[in-house]
C-alpha cells in the first residue's frame, strides 16, 4: 500500500501534485519519497535473505563446495598465522567424510546457494583417558556478505543437537589468538575459556 502511494506521488498523480511548492520542495519530496521506495525494497530483500535453510551435506557437490569455503577459512586465518601457506587449496577432504556417522557437516543455503558451512566430529574415544566422549567443531564459515544475519549462530545450534543427540557431554572450538570476532561469537553462543595454547618461536 506504502509503495503504491509513494510511487503515485513520485509520478505526479498524488493528491499533493504542484500545490504550490517551490522547486526547492518539490525536489526535497522526490527524494525523501525515493528514500522511503529504497528503504522498502531492502525490508523485501532482507525478507529474501532471511530464508536461511539448514541441511546436512549428503553429496558430494555440496561436499566440494564445503571445500572451497575452508580454503576460505583457511586464507582468513593468515591474519592470525601467518605460517598458513598463502596458496594453499583444499581439495577432498570433505568428499572423504560427509558420509561418516562419527562427523557431521551442515551447510546454510540462500535461494539453493551453499553461503556456509559447520563441521563437526568426535574428539576423544570412550577407550582412552577421557570420562565422556567430546566433539570438536572443526570448522565455521560464513561467507563476507551473508554475514551478520544469525547463520554462524543457526550452524552452530545445529551442531549443538548433533552433539546431543550423539549423547556427548562436551563440545570445544579452537579459537587463533586475536580473532576476537570468532571469539564473540562463540561466548555469545554459550562457550567457554577452557584451555590456553602457548606457542616458542619466532613465526607468528
Amino acid at each position: 500500500m506504502c509503495y503504491n502511494f509513494f510511487k503515485k506521488i513520485q509520478n505526479g498523480d498524488g493528491p499533493e501534485k504542484n500545490k504550490g511548492r517551490s522547486w526547492n520542495e518539490e525536489r526535497e519530496i522526490k527524494l525523501i519519497i525515493e528514500r522511503k521506495v529504497g528503504e522498502i525494497q531492502n525490508r523485501k530483500n532482507e525478507r529474501r535473505i532471511y530464508m536461511i535453510n539448514i541441511k546436512k551435506v549428503n553429496c558430494i557437490e555440496g561436499a566440494k563446495i564445503c571445500d572451497e569455503l575452508l580454503t576460505k577459512l583457511i586464507q582468513s586465518e593468515r591474519k592470525f598465522n601467518k605460517n598458513i601457506k598463502s596458496n594453499y587449496i583444499v581439495k577432498g577432504f570433505f568428499e572423504k567424510i560427509y558420509n561418516n556417522d562419527n562427523n557431521v557437516i551442515f551447510c546454510a543455503k540462500i535461494d539453493k546457494v551453499i553461503v556456509g558451512y559447520i563441521y563437526c566430529r568426535f574428539d576423544s574415544d570412550c577407550n582412552g583417558p577421557m570420562l565422556h566422549q567430546e566433539a570438536l567443531i572443526d570448522g565455521l564459515y560464513v561467507k563476507n556478505e551473508y554475514r551478520r544475519r544469525g547463520i554462524a549462530s543457526n550452524l552452530i545450534a545445529h551442531a549443538k543437537k548433533w552433539v546431543k543427540d550423539k549423547n556427548i557431554e562436551n563440545l570445544y572450538i579452537n579459537v587463533l589468538e586475536g580473532n576476537m570476532e570468532a571469539m564473540n561469537l562463540y561466548y555469545k553462543n554459550g562457550f567457554k575459556n577452557f584451555e590456553k595454547k602457548l606457542k616458542l618461536g619466532g613465526g607468528v
